[in-house]
């Protein structure tokens, strides 16, 4: 996979632009983060066998990921958040929202029915 050429970072910049100007736009009242390691995304990547993503760089991998950690602080917003390591949580699997409803509930302010 190869990095984004210079009209493909331009609408990425405008796009960015954008965001961090529309003020008017509500942030919402949380929001959940889903996160895993650069190594457990190439697994996932491996596992589907989609030839699409065959080309995908370790590099780029951890670069998404530093952007996603680093995403509050890029848009200058204070919303609060959850964050799940799906590299160690499979979503999947209902009993990770058992065994964690009583952590999401807390952090939600609500009861969920799981």
């Amino acid at each position: 996979m190869e990095m984004m050429c210079d009209k493909e970072f331009g609408i990425y910049k405008q796009t960015r632009s954008a965001l961090k100007e529309a003020k008017k736009i509500p942030n919402p009242n949380f929001v959940f983060i889903l996160t895993a390691s650069p190594d457990k995304l190439q697994k996932h990547i491996a596992d589907r066998g989609r030839i699409f993503e065959k080309g995908v760089w370790k590099d780029y991998l951890q670069t998404l990921s530093n952007v996603v950690d680093n995403f509050q602080e890029e848009l200058d917003i204070n919303i609060p958040s959850f964050r799940i390591d799906t590299g160690v949580n499979d979503l999947l699997d209902h009993s990770f929202f058992e065994n964690s409803k009583d952590e999401i509930e807390t952090f939600l302010g609500f009861k969920v029915n799981v």
